[in-house]
């Protein structure tokens, strides 16, 4: 997957959760599995915080909807409780505010494009 790729799937997902396309009466299983797709996308950008709020999205939906939780949610729950508990100096803390700054950098040029 190539930058804009991942900038395409973020755009996407953004749009499908927002009020426009998710409504009270939209399935909360296909919801769920939106906020878990966002999630992945915003850790792999080392945006731990929001990915954090979007795999309890996902994991709360899953259970409302009547379906179990899935080994990839919690896989990916624990990556992201990992990287938020590295050590501030760390090698993994390091990487994502190297991944942000990319991230921020990549969104600059392709609103210049």
């Amino acid at each position: 997957m190539d930058c804009g790729d991942i900038y395409t799937s973020l755009r996407d997902l953004n749009l499908a959760l927002s009020s426009e396309y998710t409504l009270s009466a939209s399935s909360k299983v296909l919801t769920a599995q939106c906020y878990f797709r966002r999630a992945q996308v915003l850790y792999k950008f080392g945006r731990y915080d929001e990915a954090r709020l979007d795999i309890e999205q996902s994991k709360r939906l899953r259970t409302e909807g009547g379906s179990g939780i899935t080994e990839e949610q919690i896989n990916l729950s624990n990556d992201i409780d990992e990287s938020l508990n590295a050590p501030q100096n760390g090698q993994k803390r390091r990487k994502a505010g190297f991944l942000r700054a990319i991230d921020v950098g990549a969104c600059i040029y392709l609103s210049a494009s």
